[in-house]
């Protein structure tokens, strides 16, 4: 059956709605837009592939994700399925197994991908949470995105910013590796194997229609020594500093804000410069400005909407240059976005 757009957008309306209405959830579930935590009870982990329905394997992500984080509160959750459909069901699913928790709801970031190593995996989530143990005494490292052909020469890429970042490879907590071509995985997950052996590591197939396929993998780390200032940022010295991104911010301040990938409708001025007010707003609410931003993670459709998001949130930074990660997808939560852009912010 060949459905109009319209028709399609109907037909997906109602079954949220009724999905929603089966399980005694509202239909529209409003997940927050920021949420804070303590830098130094921060913990990240990535739930293992699993077998069966879409909301079978989001269930099972979800246990998985509060028994490593030993019930620590969630802050974030990063999720990955393929198309927009997948995407809201996710998002349900998390919502009635939140549910029943009475746990605050965390940061929610929704990203469309090709597909995954698995090819019965249906969706990849990622937690941050925080906890009251003291994990990161000496604070936290976001590690930019590097990219590069092979999955061996990016991981060791990724190496050499954290040793000369004085990051030890056993403090390098998560891994998360966008790839566009499947011959890069097995080359990278042997390399973070053998450089990050108590990494855990998430690979999600960003984009199949590269004509120079690459893969990119950012890293969250455990500092061993406390940075010159609270928030501090690194480049490899013997590279010229790029404008777009640092190689690594080391992060000490008490609290942080984690903001949720923000949408921008098109690849224009207008809903650039909408997306990021909305987070703007957002990490205000907790004394937090964009010029203390820390980590961005930038997802694009189109090379327009990337240079047009590139442009515009230097008006929001400040001068600031963060850790940052830029990858293509294949889609977003909202149909017809063309850019998303998801911070971490530290408060001074």
């Amino acid at each position: 059956m060949r459905w109009s757009g319209m028709t399609a957008a109907i037909y997906l309306l109602s079954a949220t709605f009724a999905y929603a209405q089966e399980r005694g959830l509202p239909a529209a579930i409003d997940f927050p837009t920021a949420s804070v935590a303590e830098t130094r009870s921060l913990e990240f982990h990535v739930a293992p592939a699993t077998a069966g329905s879409l909301d079978a394997q989001v269930r099972a992500a979800l246990r998985e994700l509060a028994r490593r984080n030993r019930n620590a509160a969630l802050v974030k959750l990063r999720v990955f399925a393929v198309g927009a459909a997948a995407l809201d069901s996710s998002r349900l699913a998390i919502a009635r197994a939140l549910a029943h928790t009475n746990a605050p709801l965390p940061v929610l970031s929704l990203v469309g991908a090709a597909g995954f190593p698995d090819t019965t995996q249906l969706v990849e989530i990622e937690s941050t949470a925080a906890g009251g143990h003291a994990l990161n005494p000496q604070g936290v490292g976001f590690i930019a995105g590097v990219a590069s052909p092979a999955g061996d020469r990016t991981v060791a890429g990724l190496a050499r910013v954290a040793r000369e970042a004085g990051i030890p490879s056993a403090n390098v907590l998560r891994i998360s590796c966008f790839y566009e071509r499947a011959d890069q995985v097995a080359p990278a997950r042997a390399a973070i194997a053998t450089a990050f052996p108590t990494a855990e590591a998430s690979f999600v197939f960003s984009y199949a229609a590269s004509s120079a396929p690459a893969i990119e993998c950012e890293a969250v780390a455990r500092l061993a020594a406390a940075p010159a200032t609270p928030r501090q940022y690194f480049n490899l010295p013997e590279v010229p500093a790029s404008p777009n991104y640092a190689h690594a911010a080391l992060v000490a301040t008490r609290t942080v804000v984690f903001a949720d990938a923000g949408m921008a409708l098109d690849a224009t001025d207008s809903s650039m410069h909408a997306m990021l007010e909305r987070t703007k707003t957002a990490v205000a609410r907790y004394g937090a400005s964009l010029s203390s931003v820390v980590m961005g993670d930038n997802y694009w459709l189109t090379d327009a909407a990337r240079d047009t998001l590139r442009l515009v949130r230097t008006q929001y930074f400040g001068g600031t240059v963060p850790a940052a990660t830029g990858v293509f997808f294949t889609s977003l939560a909202s149909e017809g976005a063309s850019a998303a852009l998801e911070l971490v912010v530290a408060i001074e």
